[in-house]
């Protein structure tokens, strides 16, 4: 009993996980996912607007977060499975080498479900680029003979792994064989075409299907995996930042200016609002007031494609090509504006800026 006045003892609710470790329960997390895309959105903006808070402010006015989260989500599409299958990895051969599940690498891999990796395999078959697809067949293989070795929790006997299932092997195996007769003719024109990181990429995950590695030397693997994870968890979410921070937060425009009726040059810049006293527009210089009066047009200009590093097809498959843009819709070959370019709209009246 507590006297009166006195304040009631607060208690933690706790969770019971595995062989009856408490952990503390961390619901609260889940509040704080509504707001991570106007977190994202106020960092990118803040970038765009070179730290200055006025032109912040009227960025954000015109911004939308969603398309900062698409873009976000578009690399996570490939990231996301790299990371998890990665860990997994390096999770499943850690425990298997040294039997230990004191490190973090144990903790981290021993509380994240074995069912995660199923879609996320899927999702990597579909957003990795052909090339690094016999990478992902291989890591599916290990994962496959590893996972049913590793309870979730307790001891690990070292060299369970060793009488692997028909499963485990054989059906890999398979797939490894069919993938490299599938593959023979890129793999031949790569190492011929003076593209050997693009042959290697092909034929060593295949080559080592079939010796599918088990224990590693414990001195070995509790020094090089949780590097090697932590490597995981530092260097992609640089990779998604970069991504990111390039995404385009307001519309990329080309406006050809006209003076009474007098063309005045064509301008990139981002529009950031429009309307019929004047257009707001951002550019190096800064956010722009320019009379709507004076836009003779405007061209929406589209990004221009990064080119291939790469010419290599299977079957007309190019190596740098996923499945999931294999199957989206593309923009047909249409020639670029003039406009966007820099060169004036010929032939047409200063009249209607939307043309």
């Amino acid at each position: 009993m507590t006297s009166l006045g006195a304040e009631p003892a607060v208690t933690r609710s706790v969770i019971t996980v595995g062989t009856g470790r408490p952990q503390p329960e961390r619901a609260w997390l889940l509040t704080l996912l509504p707001s991570f895309p106007i977190v994202l959105l106020v960092l990118r903006v803040w970038f765009l607007a070179r730290q200055d808070v006025e032109t912040m402010a009227l960025l954000l006015q015109s911004a939308s977060p969603l398309g900062l989260v698409s873009a976000l989500l578009v690399s996570l599409v490939w990231a996301g499975p790299a990371l998890l299958l990665g860990i997994r990895v390096c999770y499943l051969l850690h425990r298997v080498s040294t039997g230990s599940d004191r490190s973090w690498l144990s903790r981290v891999g021993a509380r994240t479900p074995a069912w995660t990796s199923v879609p996320a395999s899927g999702l990597a078959l579909l957003a990795w680029q052909l090339r690094f697809l016999p990478l992902l067949l291989l890591t599916v293989a290990v994962i496959v003979r590893l996972e049913r070795e590793v309870p979730r929790f307790g001891p690990v006997q070292l060299g369970a792994a060793g009488l692997p299932g028909r499963v485990a092997v054989v059906q890999p195996t398979v797939l490894a064989v069919l993938a490299a007769w599938w593959l023979a003719p890129t793999v031949w024109a790569a190492t011929t075409g003076g593209e050997p990181v693009t042959a290697a990429l092909l034929v060593v995950p295949l080559l080592l299907v079939p010796l599918l590695p088990g224990a590693l030397p414990p001195g070995f693997a509790d020094r090089v995996l949780p590097l090697a994870a932590a490597a995981l968890l530092l260097v992609l979410p640089v990779f998604v930042g970069q991504r990111y921070l390039r995404a385009p937060v307001l519309p990329h425009v080309a406006l050809e200016r006209a003076v009474d009726g007098r063309a005045t040059g064509v301008e990139q810049v981002s529009l950031v609002s429009l309307d019929d006293t004047y257009t707001t527009v951002l550019d190096e210089s800064g956010v722009r007031f320019v009379p709507t009066k004076e836009i003779a047009t405007i061209a929406l200009c589209s990004a221009v494609p990064t080119p291939p590093t790469s010419r290599l097809a299977a079957h007309g498959w190019g190596v740098e090509r996923s499945v999931l843009a294999w199957m989206a819709p593309t923009r047909s070959e249409l020639p670029v504006d003039p406009r966007c370019l820099g060169a004036p709209q010929t032939g047409q009246s200063t009249g209607d800026p939307t043309r």
